[in-house]
């Protein structure tokens, strides 16, 4: 509680803290070469966007810890009904889906951008090469883009025993095989696989301990049913991503799994007797 509490305020620090991004040496050299630069006012007018759009990040950060703290309302760690994260984000990605997409590296600078599951939505060709969605040179939210990284933490985790290694595989590879299955073309399926919060989402947040089930038949139900469904909102439907959705709906849908799924005693009837 205390940390989640504590969040905002260093985001909203280190924020302010960031100098203004004005190009001194550009305006050096312009003025060395007799250049007349447009007026003060044009350069406060730049600063004034770049504040704005610093200020922006910090309330959309902030209303993010706000609703993970809200989940505490229902019990904290072990009682929470959905993942706090995938919570909040589903809601940023509602409330703010055209700021919450994700963005692409340039250089030192971010520029927002169409990411790859919105370009394939589009039916698009603009696409980065497999390799590069591989190695994360490509647009997207923080966190999701470089396969290659989300695998060395899948090995870590599954080394180390925190997570079981059939619940990422049947999420990524269900979705996979949906693809192949519907499109034909495997490049096409690859791209899906890696496109979007696929590989986050199968390793960190569909590996919760709280809102998954506890069986080994549960967790492979839950992931079919996450894959599943984020193949038919990708597919089927307008919204391009449907990980964060699909990771929701089965969170609620855990009580249910856990009652079908639950080991009977050898010898035990469905009654007790």
């Amino acid at each position: 509680m205390v940390i989640r509490l504590v969040a905002p305020g260093d985001v909203l620090l280190l924020q302010l803290l960031q100098p203004l991004p004005v190009d001194l040496d550009t305006a050096r050299a312009g003025l060395g070469n007799g250049v007349v630069l447009e007026s003060s006012a044009h350069v406060m007018e730049q600063s004034g966007h770049r504040q704005h759009r610093r200020g922006r990040t910090v309330f959309f950060q902030m209303v993010q810890e706000v609703l993970g703290i809200l989940v505490v309302l229902f019990g904290g760690l072990g009682h929470n009904f959905a993942n706090p994260a995938i919570t909040a984000r589903v809601f940023m990605l509602i409330a703010f889906s055209a700021v919450a997409g994700g963005a692409q590296p340039a250089g030192v600078e971010l520029v927002s951008s169409a990411t790859p599951l919105e370009v394939l939505g589009n039916g698009g060709s603009d696409l980065p090469t497999l390799w590069e969605m591989f190695i994360g040179l490509r647009g997207g939210a923080i966190g999701e883009t470089c396969v290659a990284a989300l695998l060395l933490g899948y090995v870590y985790l599954v080394c180390r025993k925190v997570i079981k290694w059939y619940v990422p595989a049947a999420f990524v590879g269900s979705v996979f095989v949906l693809y192949l299955i519907f499109t034909g073309d495997i490049t096409m399926a690859a791209y899906e696989m890696m496109a979007g919060g696929l590989f986050i989402g199968a390793i960190f947040m569909a590996t919760d301990y709280v809102t998954t089930p506890i069986t080994s038949k549960g967790k492979v139900v839950f992931a079919l049913g996450c894959g599943v469904i984020t193949f038919i909102i990708r597919f089927f439907c307008s919204y391009p991503e449907g990980v964060s959705f699909s990771i929701l709906i089965m969170n609620i849908l855990t009580p249910f799994i856990e009652k079908l799924t639950a080991n009977k005693p050898l010898g035990g009837s469905k009654n007790g007797k």
